[in-house]
């Protein structure tokens, strides 16, 4: 912005109209300008940590509260079977995601009307991968007496990614709630993984059937 434009405030008439007057105090709009940022980030910064408080208790609420019947699992074949049967339901974000932008398409919308929507599915493609190799890698480890834990994880991430699809499209500031959300669950998994391969060994329990 050049000095000339800085001295000059846009200012409406009675009737609506949109014209420029010097501007007698530009260093009070610069420190009111600098306030609003100031507020919006300290918002923006209090409502992502609050994920940290969110979906733990998600977690909670899903592992105590949700009805999910577990069939008896024989082997690790049965377990593999169980995490990838649950991915039907990880991929109905992304999913959903490829046919509004096919139906946009169709409609005939504008590209730039599209956007938001093309970065929520690549963003969503990104996170699938990570999320997909986690729950098989985590459904050979965990305790069979755990394993709900799996949807669970996984609902939690489909209803993050749903939040970031929304408030990437009407708040982009304020999406990192959303994606605090959606990372979390593949955080504590890759987590726990982890720690499961450096405590049992890549070995453990690699047996099809018990």
């Amino acid at each position: 912005m050049t000095k000339s434009s800085q001295l000059l405030r846009k200012v409406r008439d009675g009737d609506g109209e949109n014209y420029s007057r010097p501007n007698m105090n530009p260093d009070l709009d610069q420190s009111f300008s600098f306030r609003a940022k100031t507020s919006n980030n300290v918002f923006n910064l209090v409502l992502t940590a609050s994920t940290f408080f969110v979906v733990p208790l998600m977690v909670y609420v899903g592992a105590v509260y949700i009805p999910i019947e577990i069939p008896p699992l024989h082997g690790v074949t049965g377990r593999l079977v169980f995490a990838l049967r649950c991915q039907g339901v990880a991929i109905i974000p992304f999913a959903l995601g490829i046919l509004y932008l096919l139906i946009g398409r169709m409609r005939g919308k504008e590209p730039q009307d599209l956007d938001n929507t093309e970065h929520y599915v690549r963003h969503s493609l990104e996170q699938y991968i990570m999320l997909l190799v986690n729950t098989i890698v985590m459904a050979t480890y965990i305790p069979e007496d755990y394993i709900k834990m799996i949807p669970v994880f996984i609902g939690i991430w489909v209803i993050g990614r749903f939040v970031y699809w929304v408030s990437y499209t009407l708040r982009p500031m304020y999406r990192g709630f959303a994606l605090g959300i959606g990372m979390l669950p593949n955080l504590g998994m890759m987590a726990y993984n982890l720690f499961a391969m450096f405590d049992s060994g890549f070995t453990h329990n690699v047996s099809l059937f018990e």
